[in-house]
């Protein structure tokens, strides 16, 4: 008895779960032939039984529990989503460093969806009337784009993001001077590259580099000149782990 499985159009990672339900197929076929009177001559041409009803419905609903999405050349390839935390470094070339955190999002393929929301605080920027301090909250989305296979053991990835800022300045005036501190929105676009390095398990380890600039720039001023804020070239930096959630 033998059982005939192609291969060719399955995805990789659904390879195993095929052979093995090829396999229950032909054990079960193997229960009905035993129960057939022996051939007449062992040595004719095997006959290749068709697989039982029950067998066939029992593998469509193993094989629809799969999670699957049709890429655009129509094949089915697996849903892959991600979590990274990674600490971060701005830098304003019109303005503040900043040093933060974000908690990032990715759903897709090898074309991915990314939202993140971040937080960051700048060190006090001296001006020739007092001090300012810079805080941000960020939210962004993007989209990313893998050079290899996301399940790949290492990778890279290029992308772009578009991000609503909020700054608040803090003053604190010199003697003699007075100083106002608020907030304002502001927005940014800026492209990046970034590697990942598997640690094992769902967890990697990711590197990003990033340049910009913004689409609403948000300065604080000291009698007209520019002592600080989110203006000029933008460029950051990040590095942190991610945990794959499905593959």
């Amino acid at each position: 008895m033998t059982r005939q499985v192609p291969l060719a159009s399955v995805p990789r990672d659904a390879l195993a779960l095929s052979i093995a339900l090829a396999a229950q197929e032909l054990l079960h076929a193997s229960w009905i032939e035993a129960a057939f009177a022996p051939q007449a001559s062992p040595a004719s041409s095997p006959v290749l039984s068709p697989v039982p009803t029950e067998v066939q419905e029992m593998n469509r609903d193993q094989l629809a529990r799969i999670p699957v999405t049709a890429d655009v050349a129509g094949r089915s390839t697996p849903v892959w989503s991600e979590m990274a935390l990674l600490a971060a470094a701005d830098r304003a070339t019109g303005g503040q460093t900043d040093l933060g955190a974000d908690l990032r999002a990715a759903v897709g393929g090898r074309v991915a969806v990314e939202g993140a929301i971040g937080v960051r605080a700048a060190p006090d920027v001296t001006s020739a009337h007092g001090t300012v301090q810079g805080r941000e909250l960020l939210a962004g989305a993007g989209v990313t784009w893998a050079l290899m296979p996301r399940q790949a053991p290492w990778g890279l990835t290029v992308g772009a993001r578009a991000e609503l800022l909020d700054v608040e300045f803090s003053a604190v005036a010199s003697p003699g001077a007075r100083a106002a501190s608020g907030s304002q929105l502001g927005a940014a676009f800026d492209g990046s590259i970034a590697a990942w390095w598997r640690l094992g398990g769902p967890w990697r380890l990711v590197v990003e580099a990033a340049a910009g600039a913004p689409l609403r720039a948000v300065t604080a001023s000291d009698v007209g000149a520019t002592a600080s804020g989110v203006s000029g070239a933008l460029i950051g930096a990040t590095i942190g782990v991610a945990a794959a959630l499905s593959e």
